[in-house]
């Protein structure tokens, strides 16, 4: 970035891309359930106060406030009423206007460039971190009877699927014209992410990771990069999957046999379970905003996530209203198949594929993914047919 772009640069933005580097690190604790991520967010939203709380108008925004007051009016028959009262305005809430915040801050691309480059930055972080200590992770697995690899306490599938979405940026950028050092320091960022991912022994982060790579070959139109890419691929297998633990493999090896069986890691049991109790109580309106873990608590004594989010919505929200909170996804779709159709090419997916089928094996409702995909794609897709600004612009998403 140049010193003009320095220059112009707002607190808002500034405050935007801690929040960015910090949502890798997520599960960094503070103090007991305040992490970093939670601190990164009330900067965004307090310096977003200080300007007076301007608001992005657009359709996107208008279905998370739809679902904000459908949450709300859940309370009436929710199965706890005070945990979803609670949740809605310790977690939705903050981010929606977090995601207001957000798209407020994006004046031009590149401001949204400042936003992916800390986010690999904070990729960065946690993915030392893990290299680093990774004797002592390990160590502590062997006796937790579980040879993955994770650091500051981070579930191994969101690990997975973070570096994931670092590992989108990184090959985007690849695609981009750059210097012998750039070029340099991008496939190196690539071949730690991919090397983290993979040792967290995540099948759905191997998944994903595998289907990125898979849309950067198809998508680039250099040969130079499609070597490079295969190049890459065969030194990978070759010096440095021996040096992933062993018990990963393992993991691989029955991922055929669970998807057949259709237990995915004990997730048909949770998902059987959930439903059975889900069809016990209030099928049409659902038990109210988040709480599957109640339900489950209720049920079997055990609070159990549901691992799946789409599972959750119709759970959570009942057959009446499930479909409401497909809404924002189906816009963010629609923006990034709008963005394909401007700029022709296919791996702009590769910012929103990824979430979609994590949202199949995660229980993501509780994590701010969805919203921060949507405020860069949404503003991403209007600075695609506006090159000079999308602040305070009001015209139809249409």
């Amino acid at each position: 970035m140049n010193v003009a772009n320095v220059k112009s640069l707002t607190l808002l933005n500034v405050m935007v891309a801690f929040f960015f580097m910090t949502t890798p690190l997520e599960s960094i604790s503070l103090f007991e359930r305040f992490s970093l991520a939670k601190l990164s967010s009330l900067f965004v939203l307090v310096v977003w106060a200080y300007k007076g709380f301007p608001l992005r108008r657009c359709y996107l925004i208008y279905s998370f406030v739809l679902v904000l007051f459908l949450s709300v009016f859940s309370v009436i028959w929710s199965i706890d009423r005070e945990h979803t009262f609670i949740s809605i305005f310790t977690f939705l809430l903050p981010c929606i206007l977090l995601m207001e915040a957000i798209m407020v801050s994006i004046r031009r691309k590149e401001d949204i460039k400042l936003y992916l480059f800390f986010y690999v930055v904070g990729c960065l972080i946690i993915s030392l971190s893990c290299i680093i200590n990774r004797d002592a992770i390990l160590e502590n697995a062997i006796m937790e009877h579980e040879l993955r690899l994770t650091s500051f306490e981070q579930n191994q599938n969101v690990l997975a699927f973070l570096l994931t979405m670092g590992v989108v940026i990184v090959l985007s950028a690849l695609k981009n014209h750059g210097s012998i050092c750039i070029r340099i320091a991008e496939w190196s960022l690539l071949v730690l992410f991919s090397f983290v991912s993979i040792s967290t022994g995540s099948r759905m982060g191997m998944g994903l990771l595998c289907l990125v790579l898979l849309l950067f070959m198809i998508s680039t139109r250099g040969k130079t990069q499609i070597f490079l890419m295969l190049l890459f691929l065969i030194s990978f297998f070759f010096f440095l999957l021996p040096l992933i633990p062993s018990e990963v493999y393992s993991r691989m090896f029955e991922s055929n046999a669970l998807i057949k069986s259709g237990d995915f890691s004990g997730r048909g049991a949770i998902w059987e379970k959930g439903w059975s109790a889900f069809m016990k109580e209030n099928s049409f309106f659902g038990i109210g905003y988040s709480n599957f873990n109640n339900l489950m608590k209720l049920y079997y004594s055990a609070p159990e996530a549901s691992h799946n989010t789409y599972l959750t919505y119709v759970v959570e929200y009942g057959f009446a209203f499930f479909w409401i909170l497909l809404i924002p996804v189906i816009l963010i779709v629609k923006y990034v198949w709008k963005i394909y159709r401007k700029e022709r090419d296919l791996y702009v997916f590769a910012y929103v594929l990824p979430l979609l089928i994590a949202m199949f094996m995660l229980e993501t409702e509780k994590n701010r993914w969805i919203f921060i995909i949507g405020a860069l794609v949404y503003t991403w897709y209007k600075l695609s047919y506006d090159e000079k600004t999308v602040y305070e612009d009001s015209r139809s998403d249409s």
